[in-house]
């Protein structure tokens, strides 16, 4: 995601966008804030630590009222699950590891932290609790 972003960048350069080029360069450095994994003698940032940088972002924007920018870094989040999709996937999780009881709520949390940013976590924990208890 984070070279996606800055290919973006440059593009938006040499399209003379500059609002873009400000709004993707801030969100670049914010992810570079974070720690990368080295691979292969690289730095690699995960997708989640992309997305947290984004959010992150946003939020310092709408902070600032500089809510402008975020309609350049919106396209990157990824799309929420509906309360459907999301309990769908939680039942089906737990039916096939074969859970029962508050006990394995941890266990489904950790599955679900795969799809970071694409559902809301109180709504989770919710749906959890509800499928276990």
């Amino acid at each position: 995601m984070k070279n996606r972003i800055k290919k973006d960048s440059l593009l938006a350069r040499k399209a003379g966008e500059k609002e873009k080029v400000l709004a993707l360069n801030t969100l670049i450095a914010e992810i570079e804030r974070s720690k990368p994994e080295i691979i292969n003698g690289e730095k690699v940032w995960s997708d989640t630590q992309c997305i947290s940088a984004i959010k992150k972002t946003m939020d310092g924007n709408e902070q600032c009222g500089n809510t402008d920018e975020n309609k350049f870094l919106t396209p990157y989040l990824p799309k929420i699950m509906t309360t459907e999709e999301l309990t769908s996937l939680i039942q089906n999780h737990i039916i096939e590891m074969k859970y029962s009881g508050m006990k394995d709520m941890g266990k489904v949390m950790d599955f679900l932290k795969q799809f970071t940013g694409q559902y809301d976590g109180k709504e989770a924990s919710g749906i959890v609790k509800n499928k276990l208890g």
